[in-house]
């Protein structure tokens, strides 16, 4: 299952899920976990957590996951909730163990905090680190537990990090599948980590889980516009300058890369554009035969073939830029004698 660590209620989830192959599980133990039902767990060092299925949002799944620390020495720890909307065609009722490892979006929220939706990045790296327990797990027997008829189940997992050993003592007659799940964990370095985590109670119906709103997109970086002058000046763009080979200096490829956070357009004007630099090529003209518009993203460039006049340079690669208002070159340059 997946479980909240107290370190986590920010910005990630811990994930010990189980992977798509149901094949070792004998029955569909999320079959009843339907919409409004939940399932109450503990900790053996008291974390209470509370499962909730949500509304479905289309044909996706929704599930809560809300961890409550004030019975733990992590009392400090604001009460977090987890949301969690899986891949359509996601098979629940065999799978269901695994929902973290299909989690198309991951939202999170500590009691007093905003809503915070995990980036790409951070998702993809917590479903490719979940275990594939529905492909390792080793039926045991059929035993009673509080009361319930519970099926055993154990594996073991191994990475280049860790190798973690458990149970899990599954049900078709509650909510969520599970009745209770132990793990003993050790590290690379020998360290060993021990966690049981048990139903405490369940329901049909009834849960008054919150939903969880993403929050709204940030509006767009503003777009600048200059002219190709004041984009160097106002040290929008810095220049790269590369002799066209066997023009001695009459032609140029000039590439303007973006340096602001933010796109660019940049309007070359038809005729000459000059560029104050620093020594050797202290300046620098070019002309354009026709007026271009340049939009440039950030990070990004742009490249044109302009015409060098007055010839300043015969052969080389080098740029040209503005920073805190004094130019700079670097590169290497062969000059024409004036």
């Amino acid at each position: 299952m997946v479980r909240l660590h107290r370190s986590l209620v920010v910005s990630a989830v811990l994930l010990f899920c189980v992977a798509a192959a149901h094949a070792q599980f004998k029955k569909p133990y999320f079959a009843k976990t339907k919409v409004g039902s939940w399932a109450d767990y503990r900790s053996d060092d008291g974390i209470a957590y509370r499962y909730t299925r949500l509304p479905d949002l289309g044909k996706q799944v929704r599930l809560s996951l809300s961890a409550n620390f004030s019975k733990t020495k992590y009392a400090e720890s604001p009460p977090s909730t987890t949301q969690y909307t899986i891949e359509e065609g996601f098979d629940f009722d065999h799978d269901g163990m695994s929902f973290g490892r299909y989690a198309a979006e991951i939202l999170t929220m500590a009691e007093g905090s905003e809503v915070q939706a995990l980036d790409k990045n951070v998702l993809t790296n917590l479903r490719s680190f979940a275990v594939d327990y529905g492909s390792i797990v080793k039926f045991k027997g059929t035993e009673t537990l509080n009361g319930k008829q519970a099926d055993h189940y154990t594996y073991t997992a191994r990475t280049t990090e860790r190798t973690e050993t458990g149970d899990l003592w599954m049900s078709e007659a509650v909510p969520f599948g599970l009745l209770k799940q132990s793990t003993s964990s050790k590290d690379a370095a020998g360290a060993v980590m021990q966690s049981t985590m048990e139903l405490t109670a369940s329901g049909a119906s009834g849960s008054k889980a919150e939903i969880l709103e993403a929050p709204a997109a940030g509006d767009p970086p503003q777009l600048h516009t200059f002219s190709l002058a004041d984009a160097y000046d106002e040290e929008a763009v810095r220049l790269k300058v590369e002799v066209v080979d066997g023009s001695g200096g009459s032609r140029l490829r000039l590439t303007l890369v973006n340096k602001l956070e933010a796109p660019v357009e940049v309007t070359v004007p038809k005729g000459t554009t000059t560029f104050h630099g620093a020594a050797p090529v202290s300046t620098l003209s070019i002309v354009s035969p026709a007026e271009k518009t340049l939009t440039i993203e950030p990070g990004d460039e742009a490249s044109l073939e302009v015409r060098q006049a007055p010839l300043t340079v015969s052969e080389g690669t080098f740029e040209l830029s503005i920073y805190e208002g004094e130019p700079l070159f670097s590169g290497s340059v062969t000059l024409l004698p004036h």
